[in-house]
């Protein structure tokens, strides 16, 4: 062997190159989903199971749960069952979708009511005089055109 290859390397019977695949999967679970270091056990418990990233290579299968479980909502049940080994990778693909289209449709319709109320409070935080020359003219001309589009709006309509 002229090199030692990532493959060459084996933890508890995992390839080193299958670890550095299961690390951004656990960054995702530790950042939106609140799991602490014990999800790197879990991962590789899973991955050594056989079941729950069965379907395809190892490495294209863990990147597909990755991405299913960055889109499902914080905490959501579904990564709960998928790290507890009772869903495998196909079944946590099929009960996502809908969930994944339902949190996706919500983030690009806003609540118009929630959105003004958070405007209004970001207003109130707002330190006017902070602000540069440039910005202050232009924070002034955004509301300007904001105002001017809506009272047109309004004398259309009346």
């Amino acid at each position: 062997m002229k090199q030692l290859s990532a493959d060459a390397v084996k933890l508890g019977g995992i390839a080193y190159n299958k670890i550095e695949e299961l690390n951004p999967l656990a960054k995702v679970l530790k950042k939106k989903h609140g799991y602490g270091e014990e999800v790197y056990g879990k991962l590789v418990d899973l991955y050594k199971g056989g079941n729950a990233f069965a379907g395809g290579r190892s490495q294209e299968t863990i990147r597909r749960s990755k991405s299913i479980v960055g889109n499902l909502p914080a905490a959501h049940k579904l990564v709960a069952h998928f790290l507890e080994g009772d869903i495998d990778l196909a079944q946590l693909e099929q009960k996502s979708r809908s969930v994944i289209d339902a949190a996706q449709s919500q983030e690009s319709e806003p609540d118009q009511s929630e959105l003004v109320k958070r405007i209004m409070a970001e207003l109130d935080d707002l330190d006017v005089d902070s602000l540069d020359s440039k910005q202050r003219k232009g924070f002034a001309r955004k509301l300007r055109l904001v105002l001017e589009e809506t009272e047109a709006a309004d004398l259309a309509v009346a």
